[in-house]
C-alpha cells in the first residue's frame, strides 16, 4: 500500500492507504444553502495498463492505432505503455497516463496537451 495525502477544504491535511496500482482522485465540494452543507466525493479510477504497440490496446477504448498525422487522445483511465517509436503525430492529449517504456523512444509531434500524467524515466532508471 501507498501512503496518499490530502488537504480537505477546512486546511486539515490527512493521509489515507491507496493500492500502487489504484489513483485516487479526491474532490471535496462545500455548498452552503439553508445552513446546509455538503460533501465529500471521492471517485476512485483503476487505470488499465495497454501497450501502444498492440491494436486491440486502442481498441478497448474505442480508439485505433495511430498512423503519420495521426490526433491522439490517451482518455482518462487508460494507462498506456509506449513500447515502439510512434509515426509522427498532429497532436497529442493526454487525459490519462502515457509511460515511455525503458528503451530508446522518439515522439515528433505537432502539440501535445496535458490533463493526466506524462512518465518519461523513473527516479530508478532515469531518462538520459
Amino acid at each position: 500500500m501507498n501512503k496518499k495525502t490530502f488537504t480537505n477544504f477546512l486546511g486539515k491535511t490527512d493521509q489515507y492507504d491507496c493500492h500502487p496500482r489504484l489513483n485516487a482522485t479526491i474532490h471535496f465540494y462545500r455548498c452552503f444553502f439553508i445552513l446546509l452543507s455538503l460533501s465529500l466525493l471521492v471517485s476512485i479510477e483503476s487505470q488499465a495498463q495497454v501497450l501502444w504497440s498492440n491494436s486491440s490496446s486502442w481498441a478497448s477504448f474505442g480508439a485505433t492505432k495511430p498512423v503519420v498525422g495521426s490526433a491522439v487522445t490517451i482518455p482518462a483511465g487508460v494507462h498506456m505503455i509506449m513500447d515502439e517509436t510512434p509515426p509522427n503525430l498532429a497532436n497529442l492529449t493526454i487525459l490519462g497516463k502515457l509511460e515511455f517504456g525503458n528503451k530508446d523512444l522518439n515522439l515528433t509531434v505537432g502539440w501535445i496537451m496535458l490533463h493526466g500524467t506524462l512518465q518519461v524515466g523513473t527516479a530508478a532508471i532515469p531518462y538520459t
